[in-house]
């Protein structure tokens, strides 16, 4: 965590209930090349399965998006596995949607 609180274009917030950790998201902003503004990308983001349901991703997600308005984010993005499709069905329900294509490869060893 303290590699994220020295870097000012990353943050990490998390939910908690009854003092117990119940979710978490992580944000990272980044300069936009072929225009003005930033570029908000949420790098990761879990709830614990017993508090699905309960709202916590939704104030999670609003926080993010305070966060991502103050460091003049013109566009957010959130990559996440097709094997994640209760991820796809909430970002949706949030705004988001399908635009492009990623493309990775793995780095030699």
């Amino acid at each position: 965590m303290q590699s994220f609180a020295d870097k000012p274009g990353d943050r990490v917030c998390v939910a908690t209930m009854g003092g117990e950790v119940v979710g978490s998201i992580s944000l990272h902003i980044l300069p936009l090349f072929h225009a003005a503004g930033n570029l908000g990308r949420i790098t990761s983001m879990v709830v614990d399965e017993r508090y699905r349901g309960c709202g916590i991703g939704g104030a999670l997600m609003a926080t993010a998006e305070r966060w991502f308005e103050s460091g003049r984010c013109v566009k957010l993005e959130v990559t996440s596995g097709d094997q994640r499709p209760d991820a796809h069905r909430f970002y949706a329900h949030h705004g988001f949607v399908r635009d492009g294509q990623r493309l990775s490869r793995k780095m030699h060893p």
